[in-house]
């Protein structure tokens, strides 16, 4: 139509009349064209920005998620028995839960949910192509009644919905099994062997460890942990089973006993013999302890 009105211009047939006419309608096609081509320009630094901004976010978010991995590794290296692992956004069931919850009502359904949450990976990606590819990558997974509702929703929430992050996944195994399928005594093991691996502390004091926990759990990975970190770290243990002081050879121990109103503070180390005597009538397995730790000592001597 553009180069018809040029033609006609250059008409020699043409009337005045109509060459006026002519002329304001090439002048407003030129404006249109001129727009065009702004909006062209404009959507082009828009992108830009969008994307520029959007990788800053995500460098943001992968140093905080190498800080994580980095601790994550130390831990790992220092025991056996606990194994952690991290993903960066990683936890797909929380995206697709947010994604349901944040689009309820475009009846979308819980299969496409997923599709959603496999093709991207956080409300940044789905928004980009929604404002930048016209939905093309969503277009893909629901239908076009389903673009329709989920395009009013995003027009509402994509200012709220840029902010949110989808967590990394972190998953803890212990002794090569995932944590939560352990039972309450296993799970409170895990806990304790990772409170005692931490290098970074100077002084770690827990209360009734033995609380969830049998003897042989403790003697087994509590004590071990006790003696290979000991010497860098201090640690301080309020408990009334004997192993721990006796078999993790304490240096100091403190015997607290409540009589009447008044609470007795007697203090000794685990070869001085009344502080022996009130380990073995107080505390739970003392005498065991102390019979386990002669015979640890016997084999080494034997050795």
């Amino acid at each position: 139509e553009f180069a018809e009105i040029k033609r006609e211009i250059q008409d020699d047939t043409l009337d005045s009349d109509e060459f006026v006419k002519m002329t304001e309608k090439l002048e407003k096609y030129k404006e249109e064209i001129q727009r065009l081509e702004e909006r062209a320009k404009s959507s082009t630094q828009i992108e830009s920005v969008f994307k520029k901004a959007a990788r800053e976010r995500t460098d943001k978010l992968l140093e905080v998620f190498n800080a994580y991995k980095r601790e994550i590794q130390k831990i790992n290296m220092t025991q056996n028995e606990l194994e952690i692992s991290i993903e960066f956004k990683g936890d797909r069931e929380n995206f697709k839960t947010h994604m349901k919850s944040d689009f309820r009502g475009s009846g979308i359904s819980d299969l496409k949910y997923q599709l959603l949450c496999d093709t991207f990976s956080d409300y940044v990606e789905l928004i980009e192509d929604w404002i930048l590819h016209d939905g093309k990558k969503i277009k893909r997974i629901i239908s076009s009644s389903e673009y329709v509702r989920l395009d009013v929703k995003l027009k509402e929430k994509y200012p709220e919905l840029l902010k949110n992050q989808v967590p990394n996944k972190v998953e803890i195994y212990y002794h090569k099994k995932l944590l939560r399928h352990h039972s309450i005594g296993q799970r409170a093991s895990a806990l304790i062997l990772f409170i005692l691996m931490q290098s970074d502390n100077d002084i770690i004091l827990i209360d009734q460890p033995e609380d969830d926990l049998d003897n042989k759990i403790i003697y087994d990975e509590v004590i071990t942990a006790i003696t290979k970190k000991k010497q860098e770290i201090q640690f301080i243990f309020a408990t009334h089973n004997a192993n721990i002081p006796v078999l993790g050879d304490s240096e100091r121990i403190f015997v607290v006993e409540y009589q009447d109103t008044t609470i007795d503070i007697a203090q000794g180390n685990i070869d001085c013999k009344s502080t022996h005597k009130q380990i073995v009538d107080i505390m739970e397995g003392g005498e065991d302890a102390f019979n386990k730790r002669q015979l640890i000592y016997t084999s080494w001597k034997n050795i």
